[in-house]
């Protein structure tokens, strides 16, 4: 649940993280899965250095994807900015400026990616919108 996933351009969809809940407690899932349509089976992938739900993915042009934010076990929001690969796994990029978790990203046509809203972890809203540039 609250995994991030998406479709590339071969047809096969990777999910990401996600989350188990208890009866009071969320456990983030550092988890990684990619369905392939021709065999119709999920294979485990590289999963994810640091476990974490409610991240928003942001495909590319290649197999990467970037993930951006969410929430980790230690943090109710996070700053963690990383791409995604199958081949490789999870890397690291700079964190983000500040924390954020239920925010809004997409892929701008020069390759930018822009970053709307969302919480900061501590029941507030953030209310800027970021612009990240493609390289690291």
């Amino acid at each position: 649940m609250r995994h991030a996933a998406w479709c590339d351009r071969g047809g096969r969809v990777s999910i990401v993280g996600g989350e188990t809940t208890g009866s009071e407690a969320v456990t983030p899932l550092a988890n990684a899965w990619r369905f392939d349509p021709e065999t119709a089976r999920f294979v485990a992938a590289a999963g994810l250095s640091v476990a974490r739900t409610l991240a928003a993915p942001v495909p590319g042009d290649d197999d990467e994807v970037l993930l951006i934010g969410g929430q980790t076990a230690a943090a109710p929001a996070s700053a963690r900015l990383s791409t995604w690969s199958a081949a490789d796994g999870e890397l690291p990029w700079q964190d983000l400026p500040a924390p954020r978790v239920w925010h809004t990203a997409h892929r701008l046509p020069a390759g930018q990616t822009l970053v709307v809203g969302g919480e900061d972890g501590n029941g507030g809203f953030v209310s800027d919108l970021l612009i990240l540039e493609p390289s690291r």
